[in-house]
């Protein structure tokens, strides 16, 4: 499966839990990033790893596999401009 594909299928099957807030449903979800690899790589920030892009950003038309995607790997997806905005002023707002 290719990213862009494994992407696809996440929205789908987000939007299609009734009980996930609306907000985060119809996010604009368009780029994934390989978070964490079991026994290997770990971001330092437990909450958005802005670490090391250029090799963890997945490549929208390369297979999963091809990205080191294995069994227990953890992946975000987001908005690329957002989180460019976030890397920019890195700024929690806790409420």
């Amino acid at each position: 499966m290719k990213t862009d594909e494994f992407l696809a299928l996440a929205i789908e099957t987000l939007k299609s839990k009734s009980n996930i807030p609306t907000p985060i449903r119809n996010y604009n979800y368009n780029t994934m990033k390989l978070e964490h690899k079991a026994h290997k790589y770990k971001a330092n920030n437990p909450l958005i790893n802005t670490e090391n892009d250029e090799e963890l950003i997945l490549s929208k038309d390369a297979l999963l596999k091809n990205c080191g995607i294995d069994c227990e790997c953890d992946i975000s997806f987001f908005n690329r401009e957002d989180y460019q905005k976030f890397k920019e002023n890195p700024t929690y707002k806790l409420e």
